[in-house]
């Protein structure tokens, strides 16, 4: 396929393509990038992308950052972060628009060195799908306000008419609900705790590595020292040091949302 073509077919993609290079500078978006954001520019080619999306840039930067440095592709999903960039959709059935819901994805360009020297960003619209599950949710919570109320009519009834099988009944649904919570909340626990004492020993073990890295550079030969820096760069470790507390903390939310 010739390169026009390729192009062609890139333009055409309802997906919005965005490439930047090392220094973070768009290189190339497509018509549904630009045609999608809200911000009113019609050329984005040139400029800083971190400059341009200011309040989702330290979020930008971290994924990128991660790209170029472990060479693998990243991802964000709408349930986690709903609208990274502002781009604008329309609802399936109401026509309305409103904020795109989008699914990001971040993958490593490489040269003929695998040296990865662009990353391209692709936005995927889900409002389709977010407003489905947002929609089953509403519906579920007004269920579970019915539900409610139902059982509250219920035990009034139940008072009422003195029926001992029914008494029998909702005492067993409340088993149930407390076995369910136990099962739920027994591996959360450890899991929390588990997770609270990584963190711990993730940060004795970055203070442990920079202190080590400070006496090597005052103690060390020029030879031995540039092979550690070489390892460094070459595992990606000052960018690991610096990404593991975020992760454990996300990890950290994330079982006390469960939790809750």
């Amino acid at each position: 396929m010739e390169k026009s073509e390729y192009e062609r077919v890139i333009e055409q993609l309802p997906i919005g393509a965005c490439i930047i290079n090392q220094d973070r500078i768009i290189t190339f978006a497509n018509p549904t990038f630009l045609g999608g954001l809200t911000i009113g520019q019609s050329n984005l080619v040139g400029q800083h992308l971190l400059a341009i999306f200011e309040e989702q840039a330290r979020f930008l930067k971290r994924k990128i950052d991660s790209v170029f440095i472990l060479k693998n592709p990243s991802f964000s999903y709408w349930q986690q972060r709903p609208h990274v960039f502002p781009m604008r959709s329309s609802r399936p059935i109401t026509g309305d628009e409103s904020q795109m819901y989008q699914n990001v994805q971040f993958m490593p360009l490489s040269d003929s060195d695998i040296e990865v020297t662009h990353v391209c960003i692709f936005v995927t619209d889900v409002t389709a799908e977010a407003s489905y599950f947002l929609q089953q949710s509403d519906l579920k919570k007004v269920l579970e306000d019915e539900h409610h109320q139902l059982k509250a009519l219920h035990q009034e009834l139940k008072v009422a008419q003195k029926q001992m099988l029914q008494s029998e009944k909702m005492a067993s649904i409340g088993q149930l609900a407390a076995g369910v919570a136990h099962e739920i909340n027994n591996p959360i626990g450890f899991v929390s705790s588990n997770l609270e004492t990584m963190k711990d020993y993730a940060l004795k073990l970055i203070k442990m590595i920079e202190t080590q890295k400070k006496i090597n550079y005052k103690t060390s030969r020029r030879t031995f020292l540039k092979l550690i820096d070489d390892a460094y760069e070459r595992n990606g470790i000052d960018f690991i040091l610096e990404d593991l507390p975020d992760l454990l903390d996300e990890s950290i939310e994330g079982a006390q949302r469960v939790k809750k």
